[in-house]
């Protein structure tokens, strides 16, 4: 287990080469060393992750109740408990999200420039292409606000620096 603090970002490479950027306030679970038939990992949090394609050994990232499927590719997960929704983009390769239980789950495909939204409470998801790099920024150390409610722009600041922040005007 690897956790992210408050104010903090994290670059880590798992067993099998595959890398992943943890955000401030995030945690990832996996086994070392990773089974040789299924790389599996849990995610509390928000990471990006840059997987290495190994088609006899598929990776999975489990994600509130969402997993996402891939062999090989780079995609960003954000769920954190506290969030209404499970957010997945998919910068490079494919991805399929199964929602569901193991076994029963439903399964939606995803392509390059595509974002996710699965709704906890109604189990809707939602999957559109649009552009996709502010959804990512943070990764390369960057914050990018671009129409997006100040609700939100407060939560990524208190995560990115590790303060309260207090928006006074609920207009805003």
């Amino acid at each position: 287990e690897i956790t992210s603090p408050i104010g903090v970002r994290s670059q880590i490479v798992l067993p099998d080469g595959s890398r992943a950027w943890l955000n401030a306030e995030s945690t990832i679970r996996f086994p070392v060393p990773f089974n040789p038939r299924k790389r599996v990992v849990e995610l509390q949090g928000e990471a990006f992750f840059d997987v290495v394609k190994k088609s006899s050994a598929p990776f999975e990232v489990e994600a509130d109740k969402i997993r996402v499927h891939v062999t090989g590719t780079q995609f960003n997960v954000k769920s954190f408990g506290e969030d209404d929704a499970v957010e997945v983009v998919l910068k490079d390769g494919r991805v399929t999200l199964g929602i569901g239980e193991p076994g029963v789950e439903n399964s939606v495909a995803m392509n390059p420039g595509e974002r996710a939204v699965f709704a906890k409470e109604s189990g809707k998801l939602v999957v559109k292409k649009e552009k996709i790099d502010k959804y990512i920024a943070w990764q390369q150390g960057k914050l990018v606000f671009d129409e997006t409610p100040m609700t939100e722009v407060a939560e990524m600041l208190e995560r990115w620096y590790g303060v309260d922040v207090e928006v006074n005007d609920p207009e805003v």
